[in-house]
């Protein structure tokens, strides 16, 4: 029996539902994954395989004009290939409650750091560190200054009650519109009942391994595939966890979470929970010379 081709077409949460298929039913399938922000970013041509798939998985975004429309895409597969749609899950700061852009980032990068040495901000530390004059720091005045940064962060009154309700709409409003148009609705009650329980994203572009499983035992589901999640959730935990940003007391506090203060980057070794994380943050973009 000849394997079933497979197209993922999504972000790099894609990389998780491949990577399992991959683990579980390689002797069934053909498994290709498509980044669709590269193609779209760059405007590549749509890859062939998408017109000889057996089974397209693909995420929703939003409406476009091109042909890298939703739309336009099925149109080119085969009358009997099975179609999927699963929700994109980034953009959502449900759980950090702070914008992300940081301007100083793009500075740093370089072929070591390809994306920059902090590809995620924290805005609330950049409007205090913008009090502060650091030029020219020794190390004891650039530690007075972190220590003062962090012990405003951690305090349990550092992001407001109607900003964290704001991101609460703003998260749920995204995630609704997307979850309910895909073939997978489930996922938006799970995270309801299960974000102040366990830590659902990285940050806000990346699911956690405990998200990731969701999505990808549904997607099975749908595939009428046994899925034994045993030990799983560790591995597909390091999938996407390159940036593990701090979920502050605050919104702790607000919800009543009892998280870990865990925090890390692949790009530094020397991140381990919200303090370092401030700390390492503040002395690569604020505290150098080359920013």
């Amino acid at each position: 029996m000849s394997k079933l081709i497979i197209v993922i077409w999504a972000n790099c949460q894609g990389g998780a539902i491949q990577y399992m298929l991959e683990k579980l039913y390689s002797h069934m399938f053909i498994v290709n994954r498509y980044s669709n922000y590269e193609f779209i970013n760059n405007k590549y041509i749509l890859p062939d395989e998408i017109k000889n798939a057996d089974i397209f998985l693909f995420q929703n975004y939003s409406d476009r004009t091109d042909e890298y429309d939703i739309n336009n895409i099925t149109k080119l597969l085969k009358n009997d290939c099975l179609k999927i749609c699963f929700p994109t899950l980034h953009s959502c700061h449900l759980l950090f409650c702070y914008e992300t852009n940081e301007p100083n980032n793009s500075k740093t990068i370089n072929t070591e750091y390809p994306h920059g040495k902090f590809y995620y901000g924290i805005a609330p530390i950049i409007d205090l560190i913008q009090k502060y004059n650091v030029k020219n720091l020794d190390e004891g005045q650039k530690n007075i200054i972190i220590d003062e940064i962090y012990n405003l962060a951690t305090d349990e009154n550092f992001i407001s009650n109607e900003k964290i309700e704001y991101y609460y709409n703003r998260s749920f409003e995204f995630l609704e519109n997307k979850i309910l148009s895909s073939d997978i609705p489930y996922l938006l009650e799970f995270i309801k009942e299960n974000f102040t329980k366990v830590r659902l994203w990285h940050n806000p572009n990346h699911p956690s391994g405990v998200l990731l499983n969701e999505l990808v035992k549904n997607i099975f589901k749908k595939l009428n595939l046994v899925y034994n999640e045993n030990n799983i959730i560790n591995e597909l935990d390091n999938q996407l966890n390159d940036w593990v940003m701090p979920i502050l007391p605050s919104v702790k506090k607000y919800y009543n979470m009892q998280f870990d203060d865990n925090c890390s980057s692949k790009w530094h070794n020397n991140i381990t929970d919200t303090k370092s994380y401030i700390c390492k943050y503040l002395n690569e973009l604020y505290f150098t010379k080359d920013v």
